[in-house]
C-alpha cells in the first residue's frame, strides 16, 4: 500500500510541526514495514520547479539542471577549519553517478499504530568529516557518501 504517493513533506528543524507527518491509515491495516524516501525521485527533480513543499520559495531547489536539495544541514562545529567554524552541507543529485535520493525502510511491530522515526544529528555530524568537507553545495560524490551516511542515522523506535 502507498500513501500519500505523490506528497512531498519538508522536515525544517526551525518549525517543529513539520515533524509531525499526517499519515491516516485504515484502523484495521496490519503492516509490519514503512518505507519512504529521503530526497526527491528523478522523474520529479527534471520536472522543474514546483509548487507545496518544492516550492523554490522554501529554499531547497538548486536550479533546473541540479535539481532538488535533498537535505540541508548547517551549522558551527568546532572540528571545522573555516571561518567561524560553520559548515553548509547541501546534499542532492538525481542522476548517476551522484544519485543522493535515499530508499529507507524499516520493520514495524505490526501491533503497535504508533510510529516514532529517530534521527541521529550527533552520529551524523561527529562521522561526517567535517573538518575535511564542511562545505557540499552541489551533486558530487562527497554528496553521496554524506547521503547515505545520513540514511544511516535514521532508526525507528521499538514500541
Amino acid at each position: 500500500l502507498v500513501f500519500n504517493d505523490s506528497d512531498f513533506y519538508l522536515l525544517d528543524a526551525s518549525d517543529f510541526s513539520s515533524f509531525s507527518l499526517p499519515v491516516n491509515i485504515p484502523s484495521d491495516l496490519q503492516y509490519d514495514k514503512v518505507k519512504f524516501n529521503v530526497g526527491v525521485d528523478s522523474l520529479t527533480n527534471v520536472s522543474g520547479a514546483m509548487g507545496g513543499n518544492l516550492d523554490p520559495a522554501k529554499g531547497m531547489y538548486w536550479t533546473w539542471q541540479s535539481g532538488y536539495i535533498n537535505c540541508k544541514i548547517e551549522g558551527t562545529c568546532s572540528n571545522c577549519q573555516t571561518r567561524n567554524n560553520e559548515f553548509q552541507l547541501h546534499l542532492g543529485g538525481y542522476s548517476e553517478p551522484f544519485n543522493c535520493l535515499q530508499r529507507m525502510e524499516f520493520q514495524h511491530n505490526p501491533n503497535s499504530k504508533n510510529i516514532q522515526l529517530e534521527l541521529d544529528l550527533k552520529k551524523f555530524i561527529e562521522t561526517s568529516y567535517l573538518s575535511v568537507h564542511p562545505n557540499v553545495m552541489s551533486p558530487n560524490v562527497e554528496a553521496v557518501r554524506l547521503s547515505a551516511l545520513f540514511k544511516s542515522c535514521f532508526s525507528i523506535s521499538k514500541q
